[in-house]
């Protein structure tokens, strides 16, 4: 299959963006994992707003119309704005990554507010409802902050981890509470969730994959999730992540916000699939860990091979 342009994909993102937007500002159900969460898709939602702005100017005033500076200066201005409140709420979450969920979320329900003003204006025009422009202001103040709050809602759920509603990130506890966090992470897979685990439990470096680093091995904690859904285990294996985003922060070298490591720029990635393992009888988990840690390991050798592979093409 050819890999779809950037360009594609923008687009693909930035009208899962605007539908699953519609369906906040309305109160239609809608999840986190209904959003397209990045820094590019904000920046495209930001010129979707401004483009719905401006066509809302046009039919209330007529086309051509005048464009009203003091109130671009004003829309503009909002962007700032918005994005300080989202990471100041971020950081009373205490999740960096937050920022951005709030802030793809808020702007995407933007366009569903400009026609719905479009829309009351041009009935109160047509003498089809006759409504006091006070009260019309008030109901889409009180409309706005509704929004506000079931963003919230959407993305914290108002308790737990907030990463876990914002980017379907579960983190599984290691040491206390396993037996809980796990039973949790069954029930989210139970719900119809696809669950992908990187057992190691922790970042890793190549060179310590390399080296069968005991620090990087996998948990057995796959193999009782495993156990408890009776389900087998797909083992995949990656390379090119480690440039994208790297898993230390003192080893990027690129811009960061808010404490995320951000690259607006598209590197090439490779993944690479084996054919599903499922726990023998009486195989332990350890054992069962082992087995898969030595398949994913195989295939990310695979992932690299062909990345470089990839890579040498494209060079000049």
């Amino acid at each position: 299959m050819e890999p779809r342009s950037e360009t594609a994909m923008l687009w693909d993102g930035l009208k899962h963006n605007l539908l699953a937007g519609t369906r906040l500002a309305l109160f239609l159900p809608v999840r986190a994992l209904d959003f397209r969460i990045s820094i590019g898709q904000y920046v495209a939602l930001v010129f979707a707003s401004l483009a719905f702005w401006l066509a809302g100017g046009m039919l209330r005033a007529g086309f051509p119309g005048t464009v009203d500076f003091g109130a671009l200066t004003v829309a503009l201005a909002e962007i700032p704005l918005l994005l300080g409140a989202c990471l100041v709420a971020a950081r009373l979450f205490r999740e960096a990554q937050l920022a951005v969920a709030f802030a793809v979320l808020l702007v995407a329900t933007d366009p569903v507010f400009e026609v719905v003003g479009v829309a009351v204006q041009a009935a109160t025009r047509l003498d089809a409802i006759e409504l006091d422009a006070g009260a019309v202001y008030w109901a889409f103040v009180a409309w706005g902050f509704a929004v506000l709050t079931r963003t919230l809602y959407v993305l914290t759920g108002w308790r737990g981890r907030p990463s876990v509603l914002a980017f379907g990130l579960y983190p599984l506890e290691q040491t206390r509470e396993r037996d809980a966090s796990l039973r949790g992470l069954v029930r989210l897979a139970e719900a119809g969730n696809a669950v992908l685990i990187f057992p190691q439990g922790t970042h890793s470096r190549l060179e310590q994959e390399h080296a069968d680093d005991p620090t990087v091995r996998f948990r057995p904690g796959v193999a009782h999730l495993a156990a408890a859904l009776d389900a087998a285990v797909v083992p995949f294996g990656l390379a090119g992540t480690e440039r994208v985003m790297p898993p230390f922060l003192e080893e990027y070298r690129g811009s960061v916000i808010a404490g995320v490591p951000v690259s607006l720029k598209r590197r090439p990635l490779a993944i690479a699939f084996g054919q599903p393992l499922t726990l023998e009888p009486g195989e332990e988990p350890h054992a069962f860990a082992a087995r898969l840690q030595d398949v994913c390991y195989a295939l990310a050798r695979q992932a690299e091979q062909a990345l470089a592979q990839r890579m040498a093409t494209r060079r000049p």
